[in-house]
């Protein structure tokens, strides 16, 4: 594959002599190769990922400890013992793991580091996704667009620099698929442009897709597979192979069967979950979108700000693409549409595609966002609008480096760079007389600065010189170089570094609970930005990492089920938000009785949220532990994991679960309420429940044995699902729902021995998917389809006459 040479460069003569020409034509044949560009693009990553790097030192971020944690150390335990981790027992009273794509359980990168640390693993794979991206741009630009240098250097530091990526870098899950977006489109463009390369670009694409896919962020995935799809047709369009779109569609289905085996128990398990839809109002929030008077500081970014979430004001909408990026992206958008017949769809696109993205962005004040609410398939999905800025850094990087080609070539027409400066002009005068917020002056110096210096860039390429061009890009990559180098000292891969150690568990109270066994509620800061308080507080999630199992979860997407959001009405009462973790929205005092129901069996409190933890906990035993703020409360009504119940009480489908075990008062320990079709129970004398010991060998796997003097319900405080499959002596039984939540089995009077085990609804399939994409690749790649071609072809031919 001939890399980024340029239809001018290749037929240029070569140039001859010493000095200066000499020196001209060495850096022209330098910058001709791609390898250059990437091992400049590789060492402006590592700088930009530098924390990354150092073993006395760790990135540690909120969602570091409370989620990307917490699923690494589950997803790595499961994997290092040989077991699929399809069921996780540690939050929401355990949860399908696969139910949550973003838990990555299957993602390849993932298995060179199942023996390090989950926060060091954690770190590892954001700088191999951060060199990923990097060199993906600079492959992209150079490989497939065809570009000159430095034009894949410039599209590279343009987004590795950029804040977008500062702040995907602390949230890995959605970090993985913007990595893999890059080859995605090198994927799609060699299958489209490359007709004699098929048998390796088709398996090519549908393993790209399947990987960004298997490690990708539901909402990343959403973003990006339109984009994939304009791609695919404005590639083809300019390289007039309209025909080979099946190609590309063929590869996608393939990258999806290939992911299969986790997209199916996501898909199936969907039906289950609460928080499927939101409404408008719910994403409106100021921190879910990019605030319209901020635009202009949050995509020039402010090279003198402290905090690089400063110029948007929120966290999701950081963006700063930078103020000679965009300058060139201007340049890119006129040059290219202008000038260049062979790549004006592609442009088009990627100028219709940055626009939208960025209108998108700012949320429902826009007509085209509530539009799209309406009307557009799967847009009312649990995600943040802000996070459309990804599509708007991608698309000006590209056009920046159209920009840097077209400098290169010394060729930009009056035209051209009238257009752009009048643009530009234009839009200087909107941001002076509109609603925008502006940074200090010496911020907006600087971005006069650089744009004048891009723009100068375009009378240097008319001078017509050998040197004008090559002069002219160098000069503007310099100003990309120096603006998004200056921010990475303050970038949030600093900001949050902590030292190495920093997140074990060093807590007495959580070591106690977890030695202990049973369930708990942690009642701590729910955001705080000390790591090791939300380890040693067991915050919701981090109790994973301490190895104690709780009844709570935080962003569980998906994995809130209806089944847990009725149930636990009865622990936080109607008017509670399940978005938000049970331990902010307690009511009080907390009743012993209902919290053993659910397997509850410590309360941690931290003082300095509870003041007086004894009135929210007067009826429990302690405080067991005090460890500095933290307090351990023990259940005094909790007997054991699981429980015979002789009574049952049928249970009304059109009342939340917990409602009904609210109103059973006094009845509470000993009534079992179940779905109509299950048989009733009734006893005769005492109705007592009575405690069964209830074994766990792993997640996902229970045992228990027990005598049973008349038919009852062996009830377990585990969450239903219908993965859940039991044996009674052996032999098969029907799982039976309990108060619409826990997992239970009926048995007769007699000696039994029972037999808990998950096994995800939707993962056998996907297995023998995979093993049928897996087999069609490795044909595709064989030439099988080639040689059925040509045999189909000679057996139809007319016989000679």
């Amino acid at each position: 594959m001939r890399c980024g040479s340029g239809v001018d460069e290749l037929a240029a003569p070569p140039v001859h002599g010493t000095g200066g020409a000499a020196l001209l034509s060495s850096v022209r044949r330098f910058l001709a190769k791609p390898v250059a560009e990437m091992l400049a693009a590789v060492a402006f990553t590592l700088y930009v990922g530098f924390p990354l790097l150092q073993r006395s030192r760790m990135v540690i971020g909120f969602d570091t400890i409370t989620y990307t944690g917490p699923n690494t150390a589950f997803t790595a335990e499961s994997w290092r013992h040989l077991r699929i981790p399809q069921w996780n027992d540690s939050i929401f009273g355990g949860i399908p793991h696969l139910a949550n794509p973003q838990v990555a359980a299957f993602y390849p990168l993932r298995f060179p580091l199942l023996f390090l640390d989950p926060i060091r693993a954690g770190g590892v794979m954001t700088l191999l996704h951060l060199l990923l991206l990097s060199v993906g741009m600079v492959v992209l630009v150079r490989c497939r667009l065809q570009l000159r240098g430095p034009a894949g250097f410039v599209a590279a530091i343009a987004v590795i620099g950029s804040g977008m990526v500062m702040s995907r870098s602390l949230q890995f899950e959605q970090f993985t698929a913007l990595a893999w977006l890059p080859w995605v489109l090198i994927g799609v463009d060699w299958v489209v442009r490359s007709p004699r390369s098929t048998r390796w670009s088709v398996p090519f694409l549908a393993a790209v897709i399947a990987t960004m896919v298997l490690g990708g962020h539901p909402q990343g995935l959403y973003m990006y597979a339109p984009f994939v799809a304009v791609w695919a047709v404005v590639r083809s369009l300019d390289a007039h192979a309209v025909d080979r779109l099946p190609l590309v569609i063929g590869a996608g289905v393939l990258g999806l069967f290939l992911a299969a085996p986790h997209l199916l128990p996501a898909a199936l398990f969907a039906s289950h979950a609460a928080h499927v839809h939101q409404t408008l109002q719910s994403v409106s929030a100021r921190d879910y979108v990019l605030p319209a008077r901020r635009v202009v500081q949050a995509v020039l970014g402010d090279v003198f700000a402290p905090n690089p979430a400063f110029p948007s004001s929120t966290f999701e909408s950081v963006t700063s693409i930078g103020a000679a990026a965009s300058a060139l992206a201007l340049i890119g958008a006129f040059a290219t549409l202008l000038q260049r017949r062979a790549v004006r769809w592609t442009a088009a696109a990627l100028v219709a595609v940055g626009a939208g993205a960025l209108v998108l962005a700012l949320g429902p004040r826009t007509v085209v966002f509530r539009t799209a609410f309406r009307i557009v398939p799967g847009f009312d999905g649990p995600r943040v609008p802000a996070r459309w800025r990804d599509l708007v850094v991608l698309c000006a990087a590209l056009l920046a480096a159209f920009a840097i080609d077209h400098l290169r070539s010394a060729r930009i027409s009056t035209r051209v760079a009238t257009a752009s400066i009048g643009t530009a002009a234009l839009i200087v005068v909107a941001i002076a007389v509109g609603p925008f917020e502006l940074p200090e002056a010496k911020t907006m110096v600087v971005w006069a600065a650089l744009s004048v210096g891009c723009f100068a860039t375009l009378a240097l390429v008319r001078l017509r010189q050998r040197w004008s061009g090559l002069l002219g890009a160098g000069l503007a990559a310099a100003l990309v170089l120096v603006e998004v180098g200056s921010v990475v000292p303050t970038n949030f891969l600093r900001v949050v570094e902590q030292p190495a150690g920093t997140a074990q568990a060093s807590s007495a109270a959580a070591n106690y609970a977890r030695d202990t066994g049973g369930r708990i509620m942690a009642i701590t800061i729910g955001v705080s930005s000390d790591p090791q308080y939300l380890v040693d507080g067991l915050r919701t999630n981090a109790n994973v990492l301490v190895g104690v199992r709780s009844i709570d979860g935080y962003d569980g997407g998906v994995q809130v089920t209806k089944e847990w959001t009725d149930a636990v009405r009865a622990l936080e009462g109607d008017e509670a938000n399940t978005n938000d973790v049970l331990g902010g929205q307690l009511k009080a005092p907390l009743d012993p009785q209902m919290w053993a129901r659910f397997g509850v069996r410590f309360v941690f409190v931290d003082r300095d949220v509870v003041a007086a933890p004894q009135t929210l906990v007067p009826a429990w035993k302690g405080p067991v532990v005090v460890d500095g703020p933290f307090e351990l409360y023990e259940n005094p009504a909790y007997q054991a994991e699981a429980h015979l119940y002789t009574s049952t009480q049928p249970l009304d489908a059109s009342t939340a679960s917990g409602v009904q075990i609210g109103a059973l008062g006094d009845r509470e320990a000993s009534v079992a309420l179940v779905d109509a079709n299950q048989p009733a129970l009734s006893c005769a004398g005492t109705c007592e429940r009575q405690p069964v010991v209830l074994d766990r060998p792993h997640a996902g796997e229970m045992r228990a044995e027990s005598d049973v003097r008349v038919p009852s319900l062996l009830v377990t405080d585990e969450h239903w699902d219908e993965g859940w499959s039991v044996t009674v002596d052996g032999r098969d039984a029907p799982v039976v729902r309990v108060d619409g939540f826990f997992t239970a089995v009926a048995l007769a009077p007699g000696h039994h021995v029972v037999a808990w085990s998950y096994r995800a609804p939707g993962l056998r399939s996907g297995l023998i998917l995979l093993a049928l994409a897996l087999l069609v690749c490795v044909a595709i790649a064989a030439g099988a389809p080639a040689r059925l071609r040509r045999r189909f072809r000679s057996t139809t031919a007319a016989p000679p006459t």
